[in-house]
């Protein structure tokens, strides 16, 4: 644990400054819940996925035991065909799925997505927008962690993440496509 931010593995610790944090899957980092992060956010990072696998990988996920159905929450992922899942909970699921191969193995690129605190998301790769979508309903605020590498559950986690992710963030604000831009540029 670093600044209240627990490394369920040790092997995520950075070994240094400069040094990405490597998933292997069995691991994942978990961020405590701040009153900033209800509303409008921006999560950012690089990420390189190593290796495929026959499931979805869960990049990151704020919200309860997806078991749960009282407990509301969302959470990105990593799709099988390298396209990438949003699903949203909050009294109903909704999946929104970008078309395949928007990443691709062994390549890092940079991920943006915003939240402008009522419906809208987007997605950006490398400081391009490529998805917007709207939710029938606002995301219910939760007082849940934020996890990267994998989506929480009563009795663990699933969908671990297998791979690198660098520079990540987590901001209480939209991010504007001008932001976005200027974050890929000093990546």
């Amino acid at each position: 644990t670093s600044s209240s931010i627990t490394y369920e593995q040790t092997s995520l610790l950075p070994s240094g400054i400069g040094k990405c944090i490597g998933f292997s899957g069995a691991g994942r980092i978990t961020v405590p819940r701040l009153a900033a992060m209800d509303g409008a956010f921006s999560v950012a990072f690089l990420v390189k996925v190593t290796t495929g696998t026959g499931s979805n990988q869960c990049v990151f996920h704020k919200g309860g035991d997806w078991t749960n159905t009282a407990l509301a929450g969302h959470r990105l992922a990593i799709k099988t065909d390298y396209g990438m899942q949003f699903t949203h909970y909050n009294g109903t699921y909704y999946t929104k799925n970008t078309a395949s191969a928007v990443l691709s193995l062994n390549t890092t690129a940079h991920i943006v997505v915003t939240y402008n605190g009522t419906t809208t998301f987007k997605i950006y790769k490398d400081g391009t927008i490529f998805e917007t979508f709207t939710l029938t309903n606002a995301i219910v605020n939760n007082t849940q962690a934020v996890t990267f590498g994998g989506r929480v559950y009563s009795t663990g986690y699933d969908e671990g993440f297998v791979g690198k992710m660098d520079e990540i963030a987590y901001l209480p604000s939209e991010l504007t496509s001008t932001q976005v831009s200027e974050l890929y540029a000093k990546a």
